[in-house]
C-alpha cells in the first residue's frame, strides 16, 4: 500500500453521511435529537412515520423533554433532517399542542 492509498477514504466511508449532512427520512434513527426553530432542544424521535414501500414521509413522533408525552409532527412542519438532528418549525408550546402519538398495532 502506498502513501496515497492510506490518505484516501474507502468506498464505505464515502457512502456515509456526516452528522450535519441532509438525509432521507428513512435514514433517521429513534432517539435522534429534535430541535425547534430557534435551536431549542425539544425532545427525541420516537418514530419516523411513513410508508417505506411507497417512500412517503408522513411526519415524526417526538417524545418531548417537557413532559415525556409523544406528539405527532406532520411532515410539512419538518424543516431539516440529518443523522444527528431533526429540525421542526414548532416551538415547545406548539409541539405540546400537537396530536398525541398512538401506536397502532
Amino acid at each position: 500500500m502506498n502513501e496515497t492509498d492510506r490518505t484516501q477514504p474507502g468506498p464505505a466511508e464515502l457512502d456515509l453521511p456526516g452528522p450535519d449532512d441532509p438525509v432521507a427520512w428513512s435514514y433517521v434513527q429513534a432517539e435522534t435529537l429534535v430541535v425547534g426553530p430557534n435551536g431549542e432542544d425539544l425532545g427525541r424521535v420516537a418514530a419516523m412515520l411513513g410508508t417505506e414501500s411507497e417512500g412517503i414521509f408522513h411526519g415524526i413522533a417526538v417524545t418531548r423533554y417537557a413532559d415525556g408525552t409523544t406528539r405527532v409532527v406532520p411532515a410539512d412542519a419538518v424543516t431539516g433532517l440529518t443523522s444527528s438532528r431533526v429540525e421542526i418549525a414548532y416551538d415547545a408550546d406548539q409541539l405540546g399542542a400537537c396530536e398525541e402519538f398512538q401506536l397502532v398495532e
